[in-house]
């Protein structure tokens, strides 16, 4: 596990290209998600410079095998407290958190301990809380002033005194589609091919393409394509004819569907046919 996070703490091998795209969807934290091997469900660096943002990886198992299942479902959360600065209890912290208070806490009477905190001597329930002397549960405190100097534990001040510097570790990304045409007013002849355009920022490189009337999906007219700002649509001379059509373009930023729709409805008209030229009969003349 401590492998797997220097490299990708340091963008080596497989993880080579961690950095651009932690600048490219704005992570400020970055999280491992991989299979158990039995060597403990976590790893991650423990904040000391809140300026520092380049220690604010951590490696995650997802704690089971064929056989079992051992880790927490809060051992994520556990790992992304140590970047923020959180630290176990004081009985077993090997160095101290980010402030003097920053420590899980353990029920004295071996009731309960919180997210950072590990098991009691006689074991211990793990509760959805960060230690927090302004919180109880079951009637106790889920930790102890900051201004005791031998026992604090407040990891919830911690959080709260570097989360602001982390959510500055990268710049918020936004992702954006907009259609540009068809966007309303156009009318469409059947038959005929036209442009449909748009533009999309910090999406993934593909593009899915629908067509709707009346709010309802008509179908889809390109799957998964790639986004390159434009697709000829050749409109079939069978399509229903009508003044209420629309465009959905969709693309994918890390797993969330983000899309834009035509402002307004577009018409797709009927194919105009040529008139036949009237006959004319001539007459010639011999002479």
């Amino acid at each position: 596990m401590r492998e797997a996070l220097d490299d990708l703490t340091d963008n080596l091998g497989v993880f080579s290209n961690i950095e651009a795209l932690r600048t490219l969807y704005g992570a400020d934290q970055v999280a491992l998600l991989r299979r158990f091997v039995d060597e403990g469900c976590g790893l991650a660096w423990l904040l000391q410079q809140v300026s520092d943002a380049r220690y604010a990886y951590s490696v995650v198992h997802d704690g089971s095998n064929s056989a079992y299942s051992s880790c927490s479902e809060l051992t994520f959360v556990h790992e992304l407290g140590h970047n923020l600065g959180c630290q176990h209890d004081r009985a077993n912290a090997s160095v101290p958190g980010r402030f003097s208070y920053s420590y899980g806490f353990q029920d004295p009477d071996e009731a309960f301990r919180t997210v950072m905190a590990y098991d009691c001597a006689g074991g211990c329930p793990r509760i959805h809380y960060f230690s927090n002397p302004d919180l109880t549960y079951q009637g106790k405190p889920v930790g102890i002033s900051e201004n005791d100097p031998n026992y604090s534990a407040n990891n919830a001040m911690t959080i709260n005194a570097t989360r602001v510097a982390m959510a500055g570790y990268r710049a918020a990304v936004t992702p954006t589609i907009q259609v540009l045409s068809p966007n309303g007013t156009e009318s469409w002849i059947r038959d005929n091919t036209y442009p449909i355009t748009w533009t999309m920022s910090n999406l993934s490189s593909n593009v899915t393409i629908e067509l709707y009337q009346g709010g309802i999906l008509k179908t889809t007219l390109a799957s998964n394509i790639p986004d390159t700002g434009a697709f000829s649509w050749s409109i079939p001379l069978q399509l229903p004819l009508g003044a209420n059509y629309s465009i959905k373009i969709k693309g994918d930023a890390a797993g969330v569907t983000i899309f834009d729709d035509s402002d307004n409805y577009f018409a797709v008209a009927p194919r105009a046919h040529s008139k036949a030229a009237p006959w004319i009969d001539l007459l010639l003349l011999d002479r």
